[in-house]
């Protein structure tokens, strides 16, 4: 049996969908938005979108690309929309759809966290990103994302042969994060290079100055290390 309607849901799906309207169009807005065939010349992304098929309207975006990307943000624009689009594919394919629609409300809010550090920049990445978003969101909220992928340039639907692939090694991050506890409560988090070794971590994560608090400088009974996620430390 279904469950019931409640609308007590519609605010948090209307905040969500305007969030993606007007992360859409800021990038439309953007003051030098490149064309689709200088942006691949120009992008260091140019083989994460040869694949997608383009039909863009003429006139649309017609300034010459002369953006330079920050290799930073590259990077972990890239990691954040491939690993959306592999969460969201696997989860419909599974029928998971509150899942699915969970991992993109997350990576939206990956988006605003780099549009606030560092501003939505007409580049091919930022580009990349939302048309995949727009893409994957597109079965969940049809009428919006087709006039969003409109804006975008594009004179066909977004309905007919426009859902994106991820790339495996795009998902590998040069950063993992560290959970760190105090007897089983947690204390801190810790953000170390990915290949940073077992002892290393545990120092790391002893000298944090929040678990110092907790353990008052006392030699611990036990750290517990759980490889690449967790240091449990029994005092």
């Amino acid at each position: 049996m279904d469950a019931p309607w409640d609308p007590r849901g519609v605010p948090g799906t209307y905040r969500f969908l305007n969030r993606v309207w007007n992360v859409v169009q800021e990038f439309v807005e953007a003051a030098t938005l490149p064309p689709l065939t200088e942006a691949v010349k120009c992008s260091r992304i140019a083989d994460a979108s040869a694949e997608r098929s383009r039909e863009i309207s003429s006139g649309d975006l017609s300034e010459e690309c002369t953006l330079e990307e920050d290799g930073d943000v590259v990077a972990e624009l890239l990691r954040l929309t491939h690993l959306t689009i592999k969460k969201v594919t696997r989860d419909i394919e599974d029928e998971k759809f509150n899942t699915a629609v969970a991992a993109m409300m997350e990576m939206v809010n990956g988006l605003y966290k780099f549009k606030e550090s560092h501003g939505i920049q007409a580049t091919e990445t930022w580009r990349f990103a939302l048309e995949s978003l727009l893409q994957i969101l597109a079965p969940f909220a049809p009428h919006i994302t087709e006039e969003l992928w409109h804006e975008l340039g594009y004179s066909d639907t977004i309905h007919v042969d426009h859902w994106p692939k991820w790339d495996e090694k795009y998902l590998v991050s040069d950063v993992m994060t560290i959970i760190v506890q105090v007897n089983g409560k947690l204390r801190a988090k810790l953000e170390l290079p990915a290949d940073t070794n077992k002892d290393a971590i545990e120092q790391a994560a002893l000298a944090d100055e929040n678990v110092v608090k907790f353990t008052s400088n006392k030699p611990p009974k036990k750290v517990i290390y759980v490889p690449n996620k967790l240091v449990n430390i029994v005092v």
